[in-house]
């Protein structure tokens, strides 16, 4: 995997997609971020789309709706954004997005894949946060109804599935927000125990 080095200071991201990777800040490995992509669209006829940016006026959850929405992302689609801020000042995070009417991939999925995007992300492991996408989809059909987001809107908003974010120099600390139904930021996992594991190392 790439190593996970402070990224440049970039101008604001592009919220709408012309191509299924777009790694605006150079920590992905092409070929293995483009054999997830291929590997989602022909074992599980999920488009994969991954962004990588470097915003520091907004999270990755913005992000990934403003993008999820401007692309025209469709029900059978799934966004991945990781924002790592340059100016070190706000917190690095990430959202998996993806439309609440699926029938690609079920709630167990959701869960196996936010693991994963945790583990190897509180790693700086980009290119196996990736590949964990289509890893850890078993294809199975899921239920629209069991990930309707909360507030206003038609079902056809996307839901916003896993995310998380680490505080500015700390050492790949994750806090995991997930929303379910009406609820908001009603889990906050990970972040403390890997901040208590961290402290006596690196």
């Amino acid at each position: 995997a790439v190593s996970a080095a402070a990224p440049r200071a970039l101008p604001a991201a592009s919220t709408t997609l012309s191509q299924h990777v777009t790694d605006e800040l150079g920590i992905l490995d092409a070929s293995k971020a483009q054999q997830a992509v291929d590997t989602m669209s022909s074992k599980h006829g999920v488009g994969l789309w991954v962004l990588t940016v470097s915003d520091s006026s907004r999270k990755a959850s913005a992000i990934a709706e403003q993008a999820f929405k401007d692309t025209k992302l469709g029900r059978d689609d799934m966004l991945l954004v990781i924002n790592i801020p340059a100016d070190g000042s706000a917190s690095k995070s990430y959202k998996l997005q993806a439309h609440s009417n699926s029938s690609k991939f079920s709630e167990s999925d959701y869960r196996r894949i936010d693991s994963a995007l945790k583990k190897q992300l509180s790693a700086g492991s980009y290119d196996d946060a990736v590949a964990a996408i289509p890893e850890n989809i078993s294809g199975s059909s899921g239920s629209g109804s069991s990930h309707n987001s909360g507030g206003s809107g038609s079902s056809a908003l996307p839901v916003l599935l896993g995310g998380g974010a680490v505080a500015a120099g700390g050492a790949a600390a994750w806090t995991v927000y997930k929303r379910r139904k009406n609820k908001e930021n009603d889990d906050m996992l990970f972040g403390k125990r890997k901040k208590q594991a961290a402290s006596g190392g690196a």
